[in-house]
């Protein structure tokens, strides 16, 4: 994440550049994109739809769908991933049992964008190893992002890449079962292909709290979305008169970042809802209220990459960037250095708090650190 030192909280994610090669990773939410790229969002389907689920299978989200399918007479075909089958034994041959179809999604759960062609081949190698042959030959990218690499490689190996046209957005950390059931049936239509997922393995619950942290600043924010509920939350802050239009990140310029920050910093009037938002989510303190496991023990792990792509294409032109009036561009969380997802999500919270700081990028110092006595 990059940020802008500015009056304005800016949360940015940092993404690796070559538009061209990962403009397939548009086509889950631009039909026109999915058309040219000749990747289908529908299912030939005469008076059906196709009900898919990602990401598993899970040792309990996986029963319980199941059995929901079951009480309905419903069948699914469920995209697994690689790993999971590994781990949860027999659960595979479960779903199959049950009388649903299994397809391929991922070995491991990574943006295909960030991958080389050598681990693209071995993630695809192991997962045909590990589901074996009686998947269907059908695949779907973790997060329907596929580059055009990775699309000539599934089709070599046999393989129909299938995205989604309806899907619940279940993976939301405040997604209720009405409101997944209202998202995903909405103008249904025979040959509609949706999207559920029966696991949470590589979904982000509370990743909400990122922008949260800036929100309880109730100064406006400027975002650019990239991923996952980015595009939700960048998407409702404007609705709520609380911050500009999302720059889209393929749009991002130092021109167009400017004339944002210059909006959010100048508007009377968005100023004032942003602060009474910040007012509101302070006295919730949703992020304060923790959720409590009973653990003997705990490990923190994290499968991210340091990228400060976007770091350093807004640095390399400082005259651009002082034109556009931003006075200096900030690192934090995993634009820095790979870390424990607690770490790099704290790190983003401690710079919307200090960003009005002398030099919010050096952290000032734990409370229980600093001298109560000045001097």
């Amino acid at each position: 994440m990059a940020a802008m030192r500015v009056r304005t909280a800016v949360c940015l994610g940092a993404l690796g550049t070559g538009a061209g090669r990962c403009a397939p990773a548009l086509a889950p939410h631009v039909a026109p994109v999915a058309r040219a790229v000749g990747v289908p969002r529908r299912a030939a389907l005469d008076g059906a739809v196709a009900l898919t689920f990602d990401d598993g299978p899970h040792p309990h989200g996986t029963l319980a769908v199941l059995e929901a399918l079951r009480a309905h007479g419903a069948v699914a075909t469920f995209f697994l991933v690689g790993e999971q089958v590994r781990r949860t034994g027999a659960l595979a041959a479960e779903i199959q049992a049950a009388g649903h179809a299994v397809a391929l999604h991922g070995d491991r759960h990574r943006a295909l964008v960030r991958l080389s062609g050598r681990a693209l081949r071995e993630d695809l190698d192991r997962l045909a190893a590990t589901v074996g042959d009686a998947a269907l030959p059908v695949h779907r990218a973790p997060y329907g992002a596929y580059t055009l690499a990775a699309l000539a490689e599934v089709r070599r190996r046999g393989w129909a890449p299938l995205l989604w046209s309806r899907w619940g957005r279940d993976w939301r950390a405040r997604a209720s079962p009405a409101g997944v059931a209202a998202e995903v049936t909405r103008d249904l239509r025979a040959g509609d292909v949706l999207l559920l997922h029966d696991a949470d393995d590589y979904s982000a619950p509370g990743s909400w709290r990122t922008t949260a942290a800036a929100l309880r600043a109730g100064i406006p924010s400027v975002t650019v979305p990239h991923m996952t509920d980015q595009f939700l939350w960048a998407r409702r802050l404007h609705e709520l008169g609380a911050a500009p239009p999302p720059i889209p990140r393929l749009e991002l310029s130092a021109e167009r970042l400017g004339d944002a920050i210059r909006l959010a910093a100048d508007d009377k009037t968005m100023r004032r809802r942003a602060a009474v938002l910040g007012e509101r989510i302070r006295a919730e303190d949703g992020v304060g209220r923790p959720v409590e496991i009973e653990a003997d023990a705990t490990v923190l792990v994290t499968q991210r990459l340091s990228d400060d792509a976007l770091y350093l294409e807004l640095t390399s032109d400082p005259g651009a960037l002082a034109t556009a009036g931003i006075d200096a561009v900030y690192r934090v969380g995993d634009c820095v250095a790979p870390r424990l997802i607690a770490d790099a999500i704290f790190d983003g919270h401690r710079l919307a708090r200090e960003i009005d700081g002398p030099d919010p990028a050096v952290a000032r110092p734990y409370l229980r650190e600093r001298p109560l006595i000045p001097g």
